[in-house]
């Protein structure tokens, strides 16, 4: 079997300078799970995806949006963060998710969240 008997034609893509926000929407809209980031002249140099999938529940008081759960590297917690602070209505965002570096397993909690459970090595 070859590529081309499984890839998807016509892809959405978008530039360097798109927003997290937006780049999300139009994953969402279009049902896709990532998009190729492409320069002006077309060329692939990155990808924005769902995965490596965050483990993020999002709790809202009063406004303020509580962020808890696993990360896997801190580019998704400030993706994450921007998406809620983004949200209509939120006028504020608590962090209190959990980086887990996957090589090691060690859990680290947000900078500065004195809220955070203890953490140390997650075993699988």
């Amino acid at each position: 079997m070859k590529a081309s008997e499984i890839m998807t034609m016509g892809v959405y893509t978008v530039t360097p300078d798109v927003s997290v926000r937006d780049a999300a929407r139009l994953m969402i809209e279009q049902g896709i799970s990532g998009l190729p980031v492409v320069d002006a002249a077309g060329h692939v140099v990155g990808i924005v995806s769902e995965g490596p999938h965050p483990s993020v529940n999002v709790i809202v008081r009063d406004g303020v949006a509580e962020l808890w759960g696993t990360i896997l590297n801190e580019k998704k917690r400030d993706a994450v963060r921007e998406l809620a602070e983004n949200v209509p209505g939120i006028v504020g965002v608590q962090d209190h998710m959990v980086w887990v570096e996957p090589f090691s397993g060690m859990a680290f909690p947000a900078p500065g969240d004195t809220d955070a459970p203890p953490v140390g090595s997650i075993v699988r």
